[in-house]
């Protein structure tokens, strides 16, 4: 389906064929893998080349060795090009499929592989073992960039700019690096985990203006901890994704998807799990933009919910 996003909302719209085309020509894709307990976000330009935001299921090797299979597969079998990774908080469930995916030989995967993370003191941790693969694999493969209370934009083409801000160390809680790309007119913002008082502070540290977006990537899977009421007023999506799942601390709370619907109700919220009248439904979420406005205001995104790529 086709929409208008405009803050605070997204409307259904019917472009013209010669539209749809153009659109099918040149556009950026947001792909949110079905995780269970994890996430996993491929973000393709253009080009062809493109970034993974997050990629990890559950705390289990298997799973994990699993996942980041799949995603090589995926790379190879569409012609893609993994130029970064944004690892966006050293939890399992988030980053831990990366270890398998520096390692893999790929020509698909860029080496070195550009890694953009937080300083968040986890990821020195010595009571986690799966990091140290990770790190050592990290070390020989990729370029590290670290970002702490800092902000780095990235020109990835002429057309498509990277903001990526995290915040201090010295903060509790997650330390998650944040990510706004803008294409054309358009713009998509990452959020990792976090709770609403690292949400308020990266806001007030870096403006308002790295925040607004048209789609907003729901923090933390839904939890009632994060998505910030005030931080919300801020981005104004008119669209909303979640990566959910079946058990608890994975799943969209009423809370979260309360204030979200708060702002207007043509605020469209997606989800990649749902359970109603017993009926589970995974999916993905497939997200796409060109950019460009239509009928004369707001952007055109199609959202189309697909059975899951990998899987449970």
């Amino acid at each position: 389906m086709y929409y208008q996003v405009l803050s605070d909302e997204a409307r259904v719209v019917h472009p013209s064929q010669a539209r749809k085309n153009a659109f099918a020509a040149h556009h950026l894709e947001i792909r949110m893998f079905h995780g269970g307990h994890g996430e996993c976000i491929l973000v393709v330009f253009p080009d062809n080349n493109c970034w993974l935001v997050d990629c990890g299921q559950g705390t289990g090797d298997r799973s994990n060795e699993t996942l980041a299979a799949n995603v090589v597969t995926y790379l190879e079998r569409n012609g893609l090009h993994l130029d970064a990774i944004i690892p966006t908080h050293p939890h399992s469930d988030h980053a831990k499929a990366f270890t398998t995916i520096l390692a893999d030989p790929s020509p698909n995967i860029t080496s070195p592989l550009t890694i953009y993370r937080s300083n968040d003191p986890g990821w020195s941790a010595s009571d986690k073992k799966w990091l140290v693969p990770y790190r050592s694999a990290a070390a020989s493969r990729g370029v590290d960039n670290v970002l702490e209370d800092k902000r780095i934009k990235v020109s990835i083409a002429p057309d498509i700019l990277a903001q990526l801000f995290a915040g201090s160390s010295g903060k509790r809680f997650y330390i998650s690096i944040f990510l706004q790309i803008q294409f054309h007119g358009a713009r998509i913002l990452f959020t990792g985990d976090a709770y609403k008082s690292y949400e308020r502070g990266l806001r007030d540290r870096f403006g308002t203006e790295f925040f607004r977006a048209d789609v907003l990537k729901i923090t933390h899977h839904g939890s009632e901890h994060g998505t910030d009421e005030g931080v919300l007023r801020d981005i104004l999506p008119g669209i909303a994704i979640a990566s959910t799942g079946q058990g608890g601390g994975h799943r969209l709370e009423a809370e979260t998807r309360d204030h979200i619907k708060a702002g207007g109700p043509r605020v469209r919220v997606f989800e990649t799990f749902r359970d109603q009248n017993q009926q589970e439904n995974k999916r993905d979420i497939i997200l796409t933009t060109d950019g460009l406005p239509i009928n004369g205001a707001g952007i055109l995104y199609r959202v189309r919910q697909v059975a899951p790529e990998f899987g449970d």
